[in-house]
């Protein structure tokens, strides 16, 4: 059945009593069949303990205009809050945490551009150091904006990169540590999220944010924010891996890993078995690396014949744990994504290998 178009002027009699956007996301709830509460709202308390079930059943049947301006879509029921989360024209405060202003997702930019161009870098990558509290930066990767969230303390170090637009959620971020007096250094990925205003935010970093729909706002301080940021690590693991207590870090915008045949993935490879290290990766003495497996049975490198150690490869390990790659049956269909071990064991069963 085709879904009836609803009209503004109709929009216009049913408004959320919280948000002061159409009440056509579920649940929607009343206290008196005359204000309701959407379900954009359903965090927060209010007195409307009563599900309309009647209305949601009729909305059912019904297109609803997108809230925001200047977008045209209209929006069957039931895919209203992902067309919102994903719409180039939502409105969003500020993600830099002092600036009050509220605008279009789609002018970010301009708005940086004009009121915080402090915080932007024209490069797809940002250079830190040891940066107590909580930051933000734009930075740019084929030319889309992404925003980096990072915060650091005594103990970690959390890190986030968000994608203003649906369409730059599909590339991964690289996190590279570099030691200052011992040259080692540490790689990790992790995948970019899509922005969203009420979930990404500083001053919920701060412990200072007041808004009722952030998730993580001091409203309700139960919810953590750090806990949800896409990388994280420990700071004594660090300084432990590098040798070194002064650490700097840059985190760089990655082109999203295609299959097996590139460079950076066949330096993954074992000399020996020639599969993916995975797990716990072992050196010689001039530090080719050696899959724990062939490092068992093995006493001399085979690319060297120098002596095999129990030096472990912390930066190829941290590359195969955090690296997505499509699974070897991608041309029959297989449409899994997984790092490694994740690629490892799917590949025993997959169901395409038969095809």
């Amino acid at each position: 059945m085709d879904h009836i178009y609803i009209t503004q002027a109709v929009i216009e009699h049913f408004k959320c009593v919280l948000c002061d956007k159409h009440v056509f996301v579920s649940p929607i709830t009343t206290k008196d069949d005359r204000s309701f509460k959407c379900g954009r709202c359903v965090c927060i308390k209010s007195d409307h303990p009563i599900q309309v079930h009647a209305l949601e059943k009729l909305a059912s049947y019904f297109k609803f205009p997108c809230c925001f301006e200047g977008c045209d879509e209209t929006i069957p029921w039931g895919n209203v809050i992902e067309h919102e989360r994903l719409c180039n024209y939502r409105v969003i405060n500020c993600p830099s945490g002092h600036c009050k202003d509220r605008y279009s997702i789609n002018k970010i930019v301009t708005h940086f551009d004009q009121k915080h161009k402090n915080y932007i870098s024209s490069a797809n990558q940002y250079r830190l150091n040891n940066s107590f509290g909580a930051h933000l930066r734009m930075f740019f990767y084929n030319q889309e904006p992404y925003l980096m969230i990072f915060y650091e303390n005594k103990v970690r170090i959390y890190i986030g990169v968000y994608s203003v637009n649906a369409k730059g959620d599909n590339v991964p971020f690289q996190v590279q540590f570099n030691a200052s007096s011992t040259n080692k250094s540490l790689i990790f990925r992790s995948n970019v999220v899509l922005f969203n205003d009420q979930e990404h935010c500083l001053n919920c970093l701060h412990h200072i944010c007041n808004n009722n729909y952030h998730k993580y706002s001091s409203v309700d301080r139960n919810c953590d924010i750090k806990k949800n940021m896409p990388f994280v690590i420990d700071k004594t693991y660090l300084t432990m891996t590098l040798d070194s207590e002064i650490v700097c870090y840059i985190v760089k915008i990655m082109g999203e890993m295609k299959d097996r045949d590139q460079t950076f993935v066949k330096n993954l490879e074992c000399p020996v078995c020639q599969c993916l290290m995975s797990g716990s990766i072992f050196s010689c003495r001039v530090g080719h690396a050696i899959c724990e497996d062939c490092s068992d049975r093995l006493k001399a490198c085979p690319l060297c014949a120098e002596p095999l150690t129990n030096m472990r490869c912390f930066a190829l390990e941290g590359i195969a744990e955090s690296l997505r790659l499509l699974c070897i049956n991608k041309e029959k269909g297989c449409e899994f994504v997984g790092n490694v071990d994740q690629c490892k064991n799917h590949e025993k069963t997959c169901a395409a290998a038969k095809r």
